[in-house]
């Protein structure tokens, strides 16, 4: 049976400044951890990835006589509007 490997401070401040932007899979590989126990250290940590649900409009649209999709997403006061294929 596999025996607990304690966190050290280093690993701490690793996972702490590298959560939000690699994966778990990444810092586990450079920290010698599962996935899993880095999302477990991170939760313990109080660590969230950042992630932003943004409300999304969609529509048909019709331009030069093609049916169109399009996006409209407003993040923090600006807008996008997408039309594509």
């Amino acid at each position: 049976m596999a025996r607990y490997k304690y966190w050290s401070l280093a690993e701490d401040k690793f996972v702490q400044n590298n959560y939000n932007t690699l994966s778990a899979k990444r810092i586990g590989k450079i920290l010698d951890r599962t996935p899993s126990s880095v999302c477990a250290r991170a939760n313990f940590l109080g660590l969230r990835k950042n992630t932003t649900t943004v409300p999304v409009k969609t529509k048909q649209v019709v331009v030069n006589n093609k049916d169109l999709q399009s996006i409209e997403v407003e993040v923090k006061g600006v807008k996008i509007h997408m039309v594509f294929k």
